[in-house]
């Protein structure tokens, strides 16, 4: 079910309640290291150990926000700041190196002009919604595919389309 919020456009897909394992076993940490040299092992200990984490019904948005809507917040709030990663001449690109409160900032202007409470997702929302229930380690699967991101490893060497 997509709930759309036609004043800047933005997509939010239902994500359901229910258990899902958060965080990464040793396994999984070993792999990912394995696969990418340039990573170091310590990063990744906050991420142990795997556990499961109940979490209540929520929305999340479809995609990140875009340089189009950030665009359309700067101009009705009157912001002069632009973010580093704020490119108007990439409006279907997402806006980056916006800050935690500029972001709470964008979520209260959206909650008011939509109706819906906006926030930020919590980091087991996010970590459900992009891995699913099923254990996956990405999104799509279990194996890396750089076609499928926008990382280093795939080439890209700038934001791509949302």
């Amino acid at each position: 079910m997509k709930v759309l919020i036609d004043t800047i456009p933005l997509a939010f897909l239902h994500i359901p309640a229910g258990n899902f394992l958060m965080g990464s076993s040793r396994q999984e940490i070993a792999h990912t290291v394995e696969g990418f040299p340039h990573l170091e092992a310590a990063w990744f200990e906050k991420e142990y150990p795997q556990h499961e984490v109940d979490v209540p019904e929520f929305y999340m948005a479809e995609t990140l926000i875009t340089n189009a809507q950030w665009h359309t917040f700067m101009r009705e709030n009157n912001i002069t700041r632009k973010p580093l990663g704020f490119d108007i001449d990439k409006p279907d690109h997402p806006v980056w190196d916006i800050t935690f409160e500029e972001l709470s900032q964008f979520c209260e202007w959206l909650s008011k002009k939509s109706g819906y409470n906006v926030k930020i997702p919590t980091e087991a929302q996010w970590e459900k919604a992009a891995r699913g229930t099923d254990k996956r380690e990405y999104p799509w699967g279990n194996i890396f595919n750089g076609s499928l991101c926008n990382t280093k490893e795939s080439g890209r060497d700038s934001t791509a389309p949302v």
